[in-house]
């Protein structure tokens, strides 16, 4: 009777760890979107205010926008965005620039995403990394060029 009621037992706390590292894991590897991230569950609630571009992340030379424009391709982008957790990605190539910053500034929040520019694009969020759907399309040369062209650089020390 008590080998029947430790197999029980045995059976019972392998199945409940396994269902939650499915539920852990779950989350982590299906495609979603930016705002379900607990960091940035709240990016979408405000309008962006302002947006500071870097292309790298040792940069000097900063792009610095409030054009409605210019904001609305990055309204569009993160409404859109879905990113995955890829755990595979290491933190290597974000040393000594390697790596795109976005500030993004609502009223109430900033938001800091730095995107990795490889063949396949990847958003870090604090030592998370996640690769971004290929069929987003992050505006991020399109509105620094614009940017530049409209108001120039302007730098940390600003």
């Amino acid at each position: 009777m008590k080998k029947i009621v430790s197999s029980i037992i045995i059976f019972c706390v392998i199945a409940t760890a396994s269902m939650v590292y499915f539920l852990l894991n779950k989350t982590s590897s299906q495609w979603q979107h930016i705002n379900m991230i607990d960091k940035y569950s709240n990016i979408l609630d405000d309008p962006i205010t302002k947006i500071t571009l870097r292309t790298s992340i040792d940069s000097a030379q900063w792009v610095v926008f409030d054009d409605s424009d210019l904001i609305k391709q990055w309204e569009i982008c993160l409404k859109n965005l879905e990113i995955k957790r890829d755990k595979s990605v290491s933190n290597t190539s974000t040393m000594n620039g390697g790596t795109l910053v976005a500030n993004i500034h609502t009223n109430t929040a900033e938001f800091i995403i730095y995107i990795q520019n490889d063949s396949d694009k990847y958003l870090q969020i604090d030592d998370s990394f996640y690769k971004i759907n290929n069929s987003t399309n992050i505006p991020f040369f399109e509105t620094y060029d614009i940017a530049i062209t409209r108001h120039g650089f302007t730098t940390p020390w600003n």
